[in-house]
């Protein structure tokens, strides 16, 4: 996890190495209960709820969320961005 402070915005960058997803998939990723795990295997598969919970949860504080991916290249980041907040 990375977290920057600019002037005018924070972006925290989460990655993973996880096997990637490829354009075509990538806005599902935020959907409620879709997973792109076909394994039949329980223990591998997640809920489908994670990014949809993080994906409304930065949008009230109003934020955005990206994912940047690519298959195969072992890597997976998410940018949460949101306004800075200045105290007096």
């Amino acid at each position: 996890m990375k977290v920057v402070i600019l002037s005018s915005q924070v972006r925290v960058s989460i990655w993973d190495k996880g096997r990637g997803i490829s354009e075509k998939y990538q806005q599902d990723v935020f959907e409620r209960l879709y997973t792109l795990e076909d394994s039949r295997n329980k223990d591998y598969q997640g809920s489908g709820l994670g990014l949809t919970i993080t994906k409304r949860l930065v949008e009230n504080m109003y934020g955005k969320i990206e994912l940047m991916s690519v298959p195969y290249e072992k890597k997976r980041n998410f940018f949460f961005h949101f306004q800075s907040l200045l105290y007096e």
